[in-house]
């Protein structure tokens, strides 16, 4: 049996955990990848004390921290392309990330669904700053785990 060995072309350290990666589809644009990062952070929370009344347990407050980068492939590096941070959002843990198959007229866009229940569209311009386009919140008590587009005259 035959096994390949891999080079390490590249590391970067994202800060968080790099939960969802995506190379956007979009001609001209098709050398950024979008990278959500999820990190849980549990605190203990202390309930003071009062020797009079039952003690309940410590609770523990749980956040998501998080964002997305956007990096660019750059082939201008001299044998090998690398891959170099353009922009950073951070927000709330992301869960999925995903570029639709056509821009919005004639906008590149993405979304994301994040740790809070929301679903939220972003466009990218020329210097790859992603702007808000649109922001909504899931039912009540749930969270969002992946994220499709599909074409509605296409099925």
């Amino acid at each position: 049996m035959d096994v390949e060995v891999s080079e390490v072309v590249q590391k970067i350290n994202t800060g968080l955990n790099a939960d969802t990666v995506e190379w956007c589809p979009f001609d001209g644009l098709q050398h950024l990848l979008l990278c959500g990062t999820y990190q849980l952070e549990e605190q203990t929370m202390s309930i003071p004390e009062d020797s009079s009344l039952p003690q309940p347990p410590n609770k523990t407050e749980q956040t998501r921290a998080g964002g997305i980068i956007i990096f660019g492939l750059d082939f201008r590096a001299s044998h090998q392309p690398v891959l170099e941070k353009l922009s950073n959002l951070n927000l709330c843990g992301v869960l999925d990330i995903k570029w639709p198959d056509k821009r919005l007229s004639n906008t590149a866009v993405f979304g994301f669904v994040d740790a809070e229940g929301f679903c939220q569209l972003f466009a990218v311009d020329e210097t790859f700053s992603p702007k808000e386009v649109s922001k909504a919140k899931l039912t009540a008590n749930s969270l969002g785990l992946s994220l499709g587009f599909s074409d509605p005259c296409n099925g």
